[in-house]
């Protein structure tokens, strides 16, 4: 959880000096949409443990993918954004943005994985 908060905290941070910088934001992304999924349990846990973590939700979450495709739009962006689609229920936009991660020409090297995954997000989610 320290871990969590100090990724929170440099991300902040990294926007701060430089708002122009993509990775910062899906950092944050990732922070936002990972803490605001916690179970009931695991919050009442870290919160009795660690002191608990920032507030964090998936609102900010799409706030911070949009702003980092806006940026520099890479396939993992599009991945993630469609995972906090699929977490707010909003699916046919979820599907979108997998189905924009395929179409998207692979520039770095775990763009093949995260391609893999858009592909068993929309074969898993399929209605």
């Amino acid at each position: 959880m320290e871990l969590s908060r100090k990724v929170k905290e440099h991300a902040d941070r990294a926007i701060a000096l430089d708002p122009e910088l993509a990775p910062a934001y899906h950092a944050r992304g990732v922070w936002h949409r990972e803490v605001a999924g916690l179970g009931r349990i695991t919050r009442l846990i870290v919160r009795t443990v660690y002191g608990g973590l920032p507030e964090a939700s998936l609102e900010r979450a799409l706030d911070d993918f949009r702003k980092s495709i806006e940026l520099d739009d890479q396939i993992s962006d599009r991945v993630e954004l469609g995972s906090v689609y699929w977490a707010r229920n909003e699916r046919e936009k979820a599907r979108e943005q997998w189905r924009k991660a395929l179409d998207m020409p692979r520039v770095l090297h775990l763009d093949r994985m995260q391609q893999q995954k858009a592909e068993q997000m929309l074969a898993n989610t399929d209605d």
